[in-house]
């Protein structure tokens, strides 16, 4: 399946958002 630089830019911020959940607590001061 072909993906748009656009697709793919969304999908890494979908995937930074969930890792921010993820590993947010860590990183907040």
């Amino acid at each position: 399946m072909p993906h748009s630089p656009a697709e793919k830019k969304a999908a890494l911020t979908r995937v930074r958002k969930i890792k921010g959940q993820i590993f947010g607590i860590r990183n907040r001061p």
